[in-house]
């Protein structure tokens, strides 16, 4: 199971965000819209990252924010990563996205 790694940041991120829109980049990439902000969710050897910004520029070439882990090492070595997984961990809502 995916966790948060800092829970006091994970409890500040959760809750209350819709996104307008959200599709799959990339095997275990995803980009999402809210209405000011374009987010990048990367997942790779069991950790979860999350760039938000503006430009596109600012998302791709800034470092992500790690914001959990799976919690067993072998669904870390699976390597993959469901985009409804990291809704259910946010407890945000999308109104349209594709895997």
């Amino acid at each position: 199971m995916i966790r948060f790694v800092d829970e006091y940041f994970g409890s500040g991120i959760r809750n209350d965000i819709v996104l307008i829109s959200a599709m799959s980049t990339r095997p275990n990439e995803w980009l999402a819209h809210t209405e000011n902000y374009m987010i990048l969710f990367r997942y790779k050897m069991g950790v979860l990252t999350m760039n938000m910004a503006e430009t596109e520029n600012d998302l791709y070439y800034t470092k992500g924010k790690i914001i959990a882990a799976q919690d067993s090492i072998a669904l870390a070595a699976e390597n993959h990563i469901s985009f409804s997984e990291i809704l259910t961990l946010l407890n945000w809502k999308c109104n349209d996205w594709c895997e």
